[in-house]
């Protein structure tokens, strides 16, 4: 995975990022970053939330949404987050790349 510039060094807007050569936007790319981080130990929903949003306090919930959108996001790589439901998130890699419908 590589990792570009998230700002423009120039006026600070935000930069089309790409991960897993998909492109993300700007807080699923901190949510993938956060998980990737934490390799295969995972990461806790908590802790993406306290990690992801530091002005304001979602509910846990708001993490399993966007999880769930990047997954989408994912399914024509041979990437997806896995766990969730008070579980940790890790990266895995799928067998082969899914269909998309």
């Amino acid at each position: 995975m590589k990792a570009r510039a998230t700002n423009c060094p120039h006026c600070g807007q935000p930069l089309i990022a790409e991960r897993f050569g998909v492109v993300l936007r700007p807080v699923w790319v901190r949510i993938v970053d956060a998980i990737v981080r934490a390799g295969q130990d995972g990461i806790a929903r908590t802790d993406l939330v306290e990690l992801i949003y530091t002005d304001e306090t979602p509910t846990p919930n708001v993490i399993s949404v966007h999880v769930n959108h990047i997954n989408a996001a994912l399914a024509a790589t041979d990437y997806r987050i896995a766990g969730g439901q008070g579980q940790t998130y890790r990266i895995v890699r799928t067998a082969a790349p899914r269909a998309v419908a």
